[in-house]
C-alpha cells in the first residue's frame, strides 16, 4: 500500500483526464510555521499511524477540493485578479482545536482580540465568488454535498490540519496524539504574516476511499501579497 506523501511535490508523468485532478487554493505558511507544523504532522503519523495530514503540505485552506469545470489557466487568472494589490494578512494562533475542520487542527480563525479574522474571511469570499463558475461538484468529489452546503463566510474556519480525516473515527488514539502534539505547539509562533497564496494540483487513485494513501500533489502557481 502506498504511504501518504510518497509523491509529495511531484505528479507522475502519466497523462490523466483533467477530471481526475483536484485543486486547492491555500495559504502557504512561512518557514517558522511550516517546519514545526511538519514535525507535528510527522509525529501524528510516525507515533500513531495517522497519514491523512501528511498527504498535504502545511497549509490554511481558502478554497479546497476543487473539481474544475473551467481550465487551470482560467483558475490562475481568477486568483490573480483577486490577489492583485492585496496586502498580507496578520495571523494569530489559538492552539490546537479538535473541532475546526479536521480531527486536530491549529486554530487560526481569530484575530488577537478574539474576533474572527475579517481579512481572512474577505479573502475567502472574494476567491469563492471569483472562482465559482469554474468549480463543480462531481460525484467523485469527497463529501461533495456537504461542501456545497457549506459555502459562505459563515462556514469559513481558518485552520492548519496536523491530524486529518483518518483520525476522526479513532477517538482513543486521537486523544493520545493530541496530548503529544500539545507539547509541540510551543514551537509555533503565536503570530505571523500570511503573504503567500498557492494553487496546488492533486491526484489520487481513489477519491471516494482513503485518498491520502495514494495522493500526489504539486504547486502550480504562487503569489506574494504586499508587505
Amino acid at each position: 500500500m502506498t504511504r501518504a506523501n510518497t509523491h509529495a511535490g511531484t505528479l507522475s508523468g502519466i497523462v490523466r483526464p483533467a477530471s481526475e485532478y483536484r485543486y486547492g487554493i491555500f495559504i502557504r505558511p512561512p518557514a517558522e510555521v511550516a517546519l514545526p507544523a511538519l514535525e507535528m504532522m510527522r509525529t501524528a503519523r510516525d507515533l500513531f499511524g495517522f497519514h491523512a495530514a501528511t498527504a498535504y503540505p502545511p497549509h490554511l485552506t481558502l478554497i479546497g477540493s476543487i473539481v474544475l469545470t473551467g481550465t487551470e489557466a482560467q483558475l490562475i487568472d481568477a486568483v490573480d485578479g483577486v490577489l492583485a494589490g492585496r496586502a498580507a494578512i496578520p495571523i494569530h494562533g489559538a492552539g490546537l482545536n479538535a473541532a475546526i475542520g479536521a480531527a486536530i487542527g491549529i486554530d487560526y480563525n481569530h484575530a488577537s482580540d478574539g474576533e474572527q479574522n475579517s481579512q481572512l474571511v474577505d479573502l475567502y469570499e472574494d476567491l469563492r465568488r471569483e472562482t465559482e463558475q469554474l468549480r463543480g461538484f462531481e460525484p467523485t468529489d469527497r463529501k461533495a454535498a456537504e461542501r456545497r452546503a457549506k459555502e459562505g463566510a459563515e462556514h469559513f474556519r481558518a485552520h492548519l490540519t496536523v491530524l486529518g480525516h483518518d483520525g476522526i473515527d479513532n477517538s482513543s488514539a486521537r486523544a493520545e496524539a493530541k496530548d503529544v502534539l500539545e507539547r509541540l505547539v510551543e514551537d509555533l509562533p503565536e503570530d505571523w504574516t500570511a503573504d503567500t497564496i498557492t494553487i496546488y494540483r492533486f491526484w489520487s487513485a481513489d477519491w471516494d476511499a482513503k485518498y491520502w494513501l495514494t495522493q500526489e500533489w504539486i504547486p502550480i502557481a504562487s503569489w506574494n501579497l504586499a508587505g
